[in-house]
């Protein structure tokens, strides 16, 4: 490094008892603050997947319209067919 004061810090946090005490504190701090956010974003993010998976699974089943499939999912005819055009172009 090419900072004496910089290098210093990060040997002490790196290679001391006490920093990295400091540096596993921190970290637990930062996961329990953000911790419960992420994980609630995340199965926010699987919920949403598995109800697109779901809806794609009806089309292609093909017995069910898309107005249909849009209703019992409460959403709008739009994003059904929004689904069915991401699953084509991806083949």
């Amino acid at each position: 490094m090419h900072y004496k004061v910089l290098a210093d810090k990060v040997r002490y946090y790196k290679e001391s008892k006490e920093g990295v005490d400091t540096m596993c504190k921190a970290m637990e701090n930062l996961v329990e603050k953000y911790g419960k956010q992420y994980k609630a974003e995340g199965r926010a993010e699987g919920k949403a997947e598995e109800k697109k998976e779901r809806i794609l699974r009806l089309l292609l089943d093909g017995t069910l319209p898309v107005q249909k499939i849009a209703s019992i999912y409460d959403l709008q005819i739009e994003d059904v067919e929004k689904i069915q055009r991401e699953y084509l172009n991806k083949r």
